[in-house]
């Protein structure tokens, strides 16, 4: 395998930086280098005209948006919704690591999400910028009945932030006209024995309107 540590490395890779460098690559520091990689080397053989990624990973879907562009792909980037369970849990093949617990705790991650979407869409009304941390504040009061839902089920918040959809920036003010993106990351751990971590991802794009 290729070994972590770059000055070890061989051989041609693509690195999206400072993209790769922020929210999921904060505590997966080589993950995006790699997909970079092998998602370049898909485009030179494959040669695509649309190539179709989940919106569930939107980070990923912007770094290889700018990787298109800053490398000249002639690809088109198209995202596609996330799909989700009935219950809102965004489908994921890390789900079935849950367990029964988690499973039913899971979901709290979605309707955080939207407590914190259906915000902004009532301040959005008000003006043309919106302070994050009223937008955040409302999916974080959602989520601290993660660790009271179920008995031995214990929640780690990871992120729960805004960002620009361009650079991944934070932000601490939203501009309605661009909107942002809104993600979270939790981390479940073990409920019993013979359960590992899990992570669970998730994300909603805010939109912005022209006015």
């Amino acid at each position: 395998g290729i070994p972590l540590q770059e000055s070890l490395q061989r051989g041609a890779f693509v690195t999206v930086q400072p993209l790769a460098s922020k929210l999921e690559g904060i505590s997966r520091p080589h993950f995006f280098r790699g997909v970079a990689t092998v998602v370049a080397k898909l485009f030179n053989i494959v040669m695509p005209e649309r190539a179709y990624f989940g919106q569930k990973d939107v980070q990923q879907s912007v770094i290889l948006r700018r990787m298109v562009r800053d490398l000249q792909f002639p690809v088109e980037i198209r995202v596609c919704a996330t799909g989700r369970e009935e219950d809102g849990l965004a489908r994921s093949s890390r789900n079935i690591y849950l367990g029964e617990k988690r499973r039913r705790v899971a979901p709290l991650l979605f309707h955080a999400l939207r407590a914190s979407e259906l915000e902004y869409e009532k301040l959005k009304t008000q003006g043309d910028a919106v302070e994050a941390h009223k937008v955040l504040a409302k999916g974080l009061e959602v989520l601290k009945y993660a660790n009271r839902m179920e008995e031995g089920v214990k929640v780690e918040v990871e992120y729960f932030t805004l960002a620009d959809s361009e650079e991944l920036e934070t932000l601490e003010t939203l501009d309605v006209k661009k909107g942002a993106i809104l993600s979270a990351a939790l981390s479940m751990l073990p409920s019993k024995d013979g359960e590992g971590t899990v992570r669970i991802i998730d994300n909603i794009i805010l939109r912005g309107e022209e006015r």
